[in-house]
């Protein structure tokens, strides 16, 4: 690699818990460009490669035997060039997600050149969001292709790992399925499959499971929490997460329009006990405007299955789950279809 010295780190690409204890993050030494793990793994790991504060990889799955990388710090959130099982599974998998990458490439060509000229107008941001939508639904389809052909392809499990951390689509199960019993069965498979178990429980269609969060008096959630308005958003988030922080501007606009006409949202915060007074004076700081709860250490979003934040649920007044991490703009066109 072009740099001598210093920390490497192979960190977990999804949910920690899909790792033995012994294996969540390893780190070693860089010594005259090189650095070497040693030892057995259980069965191959999805890991990202992370070199101080100057280099992180894409996704590397880590193999018995024998694996060179040769590391260009300049190539971030690159596949390293890799020698071993692990190079040719990764050229198969890009054979799959060619047509993939073109229209995502497409999205963002257009976003950005729609941006340039000015604010989007609702029929702009109403075709990227299709767009979007429509490029998120080709690579599921084309991950259960990959992973129906390679059944016993770990890079398909670590890559249907990473999709799993921003919710629950029912595809997943097909994938899940398609998947070689050895690979279900492995460490990381089993726990795989209880968070998908997980997360269908808070499906598009199914009833809100009952969140165990106190106010910061300490009063616990109302368990017909949301009864009294015709929508509450369920947002969870945590005090240092920025995309949880950058969304606040649009929520308070919403909540400010809708809330006389049925809307409703509930803060529940994710942060460990320690950083009370940090969460406290985040929501100060933000003048949240609407009800705000704390999951002590996030034990409840673990049941839930949530591993990203922010995550969101929509649910109607009679409890049951209408939409799931909605955008914005796609949020406020449901609003004002069903509020106004």
């Amino acid at each position: 690699m072009n740099v001598d010295s210093g920390s490497v780190a192979l960190v977990p690409v999804a949910n920690e818990n899909l790792y033995p204890e012994s294996f969540k993050t390893l780190e070693t030494t860089i010594n005259n460009g090189r650095f070497e793990f040693a030892g057995e793994i259980p069965f191959p790991l999805g890991y990202y490669i992370i070199i101080d504060e100057i280099y992180m990889s894409d996704l590397v799955v880590v193999y018995d035997g024998d694996q060179r990388y040769e590391i260009n710090i300049e190539n971030n959130r690159q596949v390293p060039q890799v020698e071993g099982r692990f190079s040719q599974e990764f050229r198969t998998y890009n054979e799959y997600f060619k047509e993939t990458l073109k229209a995502r490439e497409s999205y963002y060509r257009l976003r950005d050149s729609l941006e340039s000229k000015g604010e989007l107008s609702k029929d702009q941001q109403e075709m990227l969001n299709s767009m979007l939508e429509k490029s998120y639904q080709m690579h599921d389809s084309t991950l259960l292709k990959f992973t129906t052909d390679h059944p016993s392809s770990f890079l398909g499990l670590w890559k249907f790992a990473q999709l799993t951390k921003f919710g629950y689509q029912p595809i997943f199960e097909d994938i899940m399925n398609s998947l070689d019993k050895n690979v279900q069965s492995t460490y990381a498979g089993k726990h795989l499959n209880e968070s998908l178990i997980s997360a269908r429980r808070t499906s598009v269609g199914s009833s809100m499971p009952p969140i165990n969060a106190n106010n910061m008096e300490g009063k616990p959630l109302e368990k017909d929490y949301f009864s009294m308005h015709r929508y509450t958003l369920i947002d969870f988030w945590y005090e240092s997460c920025a995309p949880c922080i950058a969304q606040f501007p649009y929520l308070k606009e919403l909540y400010e329009k809708y809330q006389s006409q049925g809307f409703n949202i509930i803060g529940i915060s994710t942060d460990r006990t320690e950083q009370r007074s940090q969460l406290l004076e985040r929501i100060k700081e933000q003048n949240l405007p609407w009800p705000q709860y704390w999951d002590e250490n996030g034990l409840a979003a673990n049941e839930l299955g949530i591993h990203a934040y922010p995550s969101s649920f929509l649910v109607d007044n009679d409890g049951n789950i209408v939409l799931v991490n909605v955008r914005h703009v796609a949020l406020a066109e449901f609003l004002q279809k069903t509020l106004e």
